[in-house]
Order: structure tokens, then C-alpha cells, then sequence
């Protein structure tokens, strides 16, 4: 039987197979995208103060960071320094709860902005009017789809 006949008839199992590895790199992608987002916020205007970094970051874990404006106490996640460093963190003057690390902010909104053309053209690619021309049968309706020989 050919691979393309098992995946129909395995219940569906075999469609989650290729489609659970998609959504989660589907879902990477996004998390980038926002993560992009969020520092594409911050680059046009911001502000810069210093930061105490309260917890360590971890294998995978980003380390956690406070600041004090106006009396009062801010947090954020990012970077990899230890307990007791500090840090430039960069935040919108009308809402400082909205901060991350200084560094690295354009080249999170480019890789945010690489990552939402990943998100947006491999589906398009894949699913696209490209595919579906390539299979189309001819007019005395023999498929053209490409041989295995």
C-alpha cells in the first residue's frame, strides 16, 4: 500500500502526525510574531532606566527584572543575567508595565517580521495555487501528478 492510501486509512492517526509537528512550529512562529510585536511597540518611543534583576534565569527561563517609577514597582522577563545584576530596560512612558530588555529590540522585530512571512507563505506555498495546478488533470482526465518512477 503507498504511504498516501495509509494516511487515509489509519483512522486519521496518521494526518495527526504531519499536522500536530505543523501547528506546533505554526505556534512557535506566532509566539515570535508577538514577541515582535511587542518590541516593534518599544523601538519608536521609549524611554530607558535601569533595572535590578530579582531571579535568575534558567535553562530556557528568562531571568526576571523590576524598576521604580513614580514610587512605583514594575516587572518584566528577559535577558540571561544573574540575581543582583542590572540592566537597560526600555518602556512606554504612559504604561511602563509594557518593557522589556534595551538590547536586542530591532532584532526581535526582525525576526518577529521573518517569522509572520514563515507563518504567512509556507501555507501558501504548500496549500497554494502552485500545488493544485501541478495535479490538475488534463483533458481526457488521466491525473498528471508526477511519477515515481
Amino acid at each position: 500500500m503507498s504511504d498516501v492510501t495509509d494516511l487515509k486509512t489509519n483512522n486519521g492517526c496518521g494526518w495527526a502526525m504531519i499536522l500536530a509537528p505543523m501547528f506546533m512550529i505554526g505556534c512557535f512562529f506566532a509566539m515570535m510574531c508577538v514577541n515582535g510585536f511587542q518590541a516593534a511597540q518599544l523601538a519608536g518611543e521609549h524611554q530607558t532606566i535601569e533595572a535590578t534583576v530579582i531571579r535568575s534565569g534558567m535553562y530556557r527561563e528568562a531571568s526576571r527584572y523590576e524598576f521604580e517609577i513614580d514610587g512605583e514597582t514594575y516587572q518584566g522577563d528577559g535577558g540571561d543575567e544573574k540575581e543582583g545584576d542590572t540592566i537597560e530596560v526600555a518602556y512606554q512612558q504612559d504604561a511602563p508595565s509594557v518593557n522589556r530588555p534595551a538590547s536586542g529590540l530591532y532584532f526581535d522585530m526582525a525576526l518577529g517580521a521573518a517569522s509572520l512571512l514563515l507563518l504567512i507563505g509556507i501555507p501558501i506555498y504548500i496549500w497554494g495555487p502552485g500545488v493544485k495546478a501541478r495535479f490538475k488533470p488534463d483533458a481526457q482526465g488521466a491525473d498528471q501528478s508526477p511519477s515515481t518512477e
